[in-house]
């Protein structure tokens, strides 16, 4: 069927090409033949009655050789010359190889441009498969590149070197931020991320580098990322350790809180234990040493059901006696140290029967006095026995200083440590910020209306006084809960 479109399509031009010979006079000269416009010229009938092709020479005819000259000659005898070509043209073929020559070559090109032959060179048409040759990739029906950066992806997904196939386009890869090349590799010591990018490794919170690597302090966790702080990772920066677990001597994260184990954060622990000398033990609570069992004593403080209590625990070997110093309720024998004034302190029950409760732990001169505690991050308030005292004469260590009484809404007089970087007494405490090592900022105003303020002490006569305050007078407290009291205090 192809060589037949062809032949047709020869046919055409060959028809053309007769028809733009008519009305050329009847000569031969310079080798090609023409034809006279006169009555031969036109179409005749055969012998037969039928109509006959002309028999238009084939125009590229290149001499005036005897063919020529027998042409001629047949036209002077008067004969038709389309008798002579009619043979051949009435049979529906060309009368000379030259045409059946070009046809030829028509059909071939067209042909071999239907096969694909000549298709698939970039640049060119896609082959009808859509297929392309050395590499390129069909697109849009015309072979183009593909594989390198910013190109399309070639077939199979396929990139060049150094590159990636991401959403049908060919992207860098290996760096830094940049796609992961082929079999999840990365350069420069990057690792292939679960996002399908390079990342750093090594750091908490960064991939594992090659073969579970991690930098010192991390371990590679199930999940691919380098990690710390957990029960068996080490430890985190600061020595820090997820919640339930503290960090212990070894480096590592181990449980807290439960009965035998350590104190999650030095003292605390879960529902039911307490913590005593560094270890969760499983105590009642207690408000004082009569509510514990022997050999146990009512000290902490811990959490019981969340809020900050003492608990029945074992006394500290060694520990100092009440009133001693401490630096917390491991250094006491009393197992309860109270920071606020840093001293060896016993339990009491806030209320109108803690002075009782420190009278029979600590002898008539204790007194029960609230302090405020915070344990594991709780706050709340609890009762501490202190040694009660009226002038720093009463304390071995110390001075005699105010308390705040917030439940017995007074203020009670008890031996403390003094306040470290505190104003010495007789200094002006009139600016804002300043406080008074013993505690007591007197403000005392004239008749005539003006006012001094100055660091104070408490007193029994006039003898503990001196200075810019001399005498022992009764100076006014405002309490807590509203209410005046008066208590003997160094005045001018």
């Amino acid at each position: 069927m192809r060589r037949g479109t062809v032949g047709l399509l020869a046919a055409s031009v060959t028809a053309s090409v007769m028809m733009t010979s008519f009305g050329c006079s009847g000569s031969t000269g310079s080798g090609v033949t023409t034809w006279s416009d006169d009555a031969s010229a036109g179409d005749a009938s055969g012998d037969d009655g039928s109509v006959v092709d002309q028999g238009v020479p084939d125009t590229t005819v290149a001499d005036s050789g005897p063919r020529a000259d027998a042409d001629a000659s047949a036209g002077a005898d008067g004969a038709s010359t389309s008798d002579a070509a009619s043979s051949d043209a009435g049979d529906g073929a060309a009368s000379d190889a030259p045409p059946d020559a070009l046809g030829d070559a028509l059909g071939d090109a067209l042909g071999d441009a239907l096969d694909g032959t000549s298709c698939g060179v970039t640049g060119g048409a896609c082959c009808p498969d859509g297929s392309c040759a050395g590499g390129a990739l069909c697109i849009g029906s015309v072979c183009g590149t593909c594989g390198g950066p910013g190109l399309p992806c070639c077939a199979s997904d396929a990139c060049s070197a150094g590159s990636a196939c991401r959403a049908s386009t060919c992207v860098k890869c290996g760096g830094f931020g940049e796609a992961c090349c082929a079999g999840s590799a990365c350069s420069g010591g990057y690792v292939c991320g679960a996002t399908g990018s390079c990342a750093q490794c090594g750091s908490v919170g960064e991939p594992c580098c090659g073969g579970g690597a991690c930098n010192a302090g991390s371990v590679c966790g199930s999940g691919g990322l380098c990690v710390c702080g957990d029960v068996g990772q080490p430890c985190c920066a600061g020595s820090t350790c997820a919640s339930g677990a503290t960090c212990s001597a070894s480096g590592s994260c181990t449980h807290c809180g439960g009965a035998g184990e350590p104190c999650c954060g030095g003292t605390g622990c879960g529902t039911g234990n307490v913590c005593a000398g560094g270890k969760c033990i499983a105590s009642p609570p207690c408000a004082s040493d009569p509510d514990c069992a022997a050999p146990l004593t009512c000290g902490g403080p811990a959490l019981c059901s969340g809020a900050p209590c003492f608990a029945c625990i074992a006394p500290s070997t060694g520990g100092g006696p009440l009133g001693s110093p401490c630096a917390d309720s491991t250094t006491c024998a009393s197992a309860l140290c109270d920071l606020s004034v840093r001293k060896c302190a016993a339990p009491c029950r806030l209320g109108s029967s803690g002075d009782a409760d420190c009278a029979a732990a600590a002898g008539a001169a204790a007194v029960c006095t609230d302090v405020s505690v915070l344990v594991s991050g709780v706050s709340g308030r609890l009762g501490y026995c202190e040694q009660g005292c009226k002038h720093d004469a009463d304390c071995a260590t110390g001075a005699c200083q105010a308390s705040t009484n917030a439940t017995l809404n007074r203020v009670d007089l008890i031996c403390a440590a003094l306040s470290s970087g505190g104003l010495a007494f007789g200094a002006d405490c009139s600016a804002a910020g300043s406080y008074c090592a013993e505690g007591a900022c007197l403000t005392t105003t004239t008749s005539g209306g003006a006012t001094s303020s100055r660091c104070s002490k408490f007193c029994t006569t006039a003898t503990d006084c001196g200075g810019a305050l001399p005498a022992c007078g009764l100076a006014t407290f405002t309490l807590p809960k509203g209410g005046t009291q008066s208590v003997a205090t160094c005045t001018p």
